[in-house]
C-alpha cells in the first residue's frame, strides 16, 4: 500500500504504483482524505506486507519509506532497490521479509535469523506449569 503524506504527494504515490505494478507487483494507493497515521492503520488492518509512505522529501530525493505491517519502519529506500527487494523476496518464495533478512537478526528476540527462538518459548511454558502447579496446591489446603 501506498500512502501519500498529503494530497501533493498523491501523484507521486501514483507513479510509484505504477512502476511497482509493471514489475508484476501488487500494490494500492490510500487516496482518501484521512490522516496519514489512520492510512497507515488501516492498511496494517487490511495485511498489506508493506507500507510506503511517500512526501514532499521522498518525491525530491525518488525514494520511499518502507515500513512493514508490524509497524517497523526500515526507513528510505530508492525505488529501484525496493523493488529488487521486493522481486528478490517474492521469486524466493520467502516467508521472511527481505527488509529483516538484511539486518541479520530475528525480529522478536534479537537472534540471528537462522536460529529458532525456542528456549524463550520454553522458558515460559515451564514458568505458566510451575504457577499451574502452585495454583493447585492452593486450592488443595
Amino acid at each position: 500500500m501506498v500512502v501519500p503524506i498529503s494530497e501533493a504527494s498523491l501523484e507521486y504515490a501514483q507513479q510509484v504504483r505504477l512502476q511497482l505494478r509493471k514489475a508484476k507487483l501488487h500494490v494500492d494507493v490510500d487516496a482518501t482524505d484521512r490522516k496519514m497515521q489512520k492510512k497507515v492503520r488501516e492498511a496494517q488492518l487490511a495485511q498489506y506486507n508493506y507500507i510506503l509512505v511517500v512526501g514532499e522529501q521522498e518525491m525530491k530525493e525518488q525514494t520511499v519509506n518502507v515500513r512493514t505491517r508490524d509497524m517497523e519502519t526500515h526507513g528510505m529506500h530508492s525505488l529501484k532497490d525496493l523493488t529488487a527487494k521486493l522481486l528478490e523476496e517474492h521469486s524466493s518464495r520467502s516467508l521472511v521479509s527481505a527488509f529483516k533478512k538484511s539486518s541479520g537478526l530475528h525480529a522478536h528476540v534479537g537472534q540471528p535469523a537462522n536460529q529458532e527462538p525456542v528456549a524463550a518459548a520454553a522458558v515460559s511454558a515451564e514458568a505458566d506449569q510451575s504457577d499451574d502447579h502452585q495454583l493447585d496446591k492452593a486450592r488443595v489446603n
